[in-house]
């Protein structure tokens, strides 16, 4: 694999959020070829890849959105103890 043309000569049009996930189970895959002698369809572990990476990615962007809201409820909830206090 050639990482220079992967990482700095691909056009910038091209997503490569999942370049580190392809290289992961590129890894994997060869760990399993040289130490258990299991082959693996190519197109097979990109696609693997691929679907990690996406999950991944899906999985970051609920619990971002799972914290926004903690964080907007728990400063209502600031904010209501404050104004309670305030005009006691």
């Amino acid at each position: 694999m050639n990482l220079d043309h992967l990482f700095w000569r691909v056009p910038s049009a091209v997503d490569s959020f999942s370049y580190p996930w392809i290289i992961w189970y590129i890894w994997k895959v060869q760990n399993e070829k040289n130490f258990d002698n299991v082959d693996k369809d190519p197109l097979d572990i990109l696609c693997l890849a691929e679907k990690e990476a996406k999950s991944w990615k899906l999985a970051q962007v609920e619990l971002h959105n799972e914290n926004l809201v903690s964080f907007l409820e728990t400063r209502t909830c600031v904010r209501d103890i404050s104004e309670d206090n305030m005009y006691a």
